[in-house]
């Protein structure tokens, strides 16, 4: 049989052993413990240095972009820019080349009208043509009042390319004749310079002719011209 001391004996082993067992659990739990905080600490800075990093790569980014935007502002720029003086430079010598061919024409027109001075014939010529247009005025008077409406309100030297472009020229709800012939000429610069000297070479060849018919009935009745006929003769082209 065991005596009373062999069972204390055993009894305080088991208590040891539990005691060691239970350390031996609280050492693995704070181990375990360690290692987790561990772990979450380094979750911690690598997620804090992929944000870091994503700051970098986001601020590099709109960087780039910004740059990006200004080399595409600046070519749309450059280019909006030459496009707008090649425009000038076109319109400069249309103009140009309107005005030298005006003065050209002017410069002949006057010769041609120096020579025509003793033309008799021109008085009845230039009354005939004003009877003319009398009949044809009274042909169509309510239409011409309002055509004459629009010739008094735009500049005199469009006033013959709208004789031309007249008859298409219809008011708009909220714009008048005038207005919308405004707006035409604006949207139609190519024809508007095309009719200009469409009509400038009609006049041109138109007096040279009256002036060769003046020449040749001079030549036939002779004598001198009025000085009412020399002041007609010398008027300027309507262009």
């Amino acid at each position: 049989m065991k005596t009373s001391g062999q069972r204390l004996n055993r009894a305080a082993l088991a208590r040891a052993v539990r005691d060691e067992q239970r350390r031996m659990r609280t050492v693995a739990l704070e181990e375990l413990r360690r290692q987790i905080a561990a772990i979450h600490t380094r979750r911690r800075e690598l997620v804090e240095r992929v944000r870091a990093q994503c700051r970098v790569a986001r601020a590099r980014v709109k960087t780039q972009i910004a740059e990006r935007r200004a080399e595409v502002r600046a070519a749309l720029n450059r280019e909006v820019a030459e496009m707008r003086q090649a425009e000038r430079n076109r319109c400069a010598l249309r103009k140009a080349r309107v005005r030298l061919e005006s003065e050209s024409a002017r410069e002949r027109l006057q010769r041609e009208a120096r020579k025509r001075r003793r033309d008799e014939l021109a008085t009845a010529r230039i009354e005939r043509h004003r009877v003319r247009e009398l009949a044809k005025h009274s042909r169509s008077e309510k239409r011409a009042e309002s055509d004459d409406e629009v010739r008094g309100n735009i500049d005199e030297e469009f006033v013959p390319v709208w004789n031309v472009v007249k008859a298409r020229i219809r008011a708009r709800p909220g714009m008048s004749r005038t207005e919308v012939f405004l707006h035409w000429l604006e949207e139609h610069p190519s024809e508007v310079w095309a009719l200009r000297e469409e009509l400038a070479e009609k006049r041109l060849r138109a007096l040279i002719r009256e002036e060769q018919e003046a020449t040749r009935a001079l030549r036939k009745v002779g004598g001198r011209v009025s000085a009412k006929a020399r002041r007609a003769a010398l008027e300027p082209a309507p262009f």
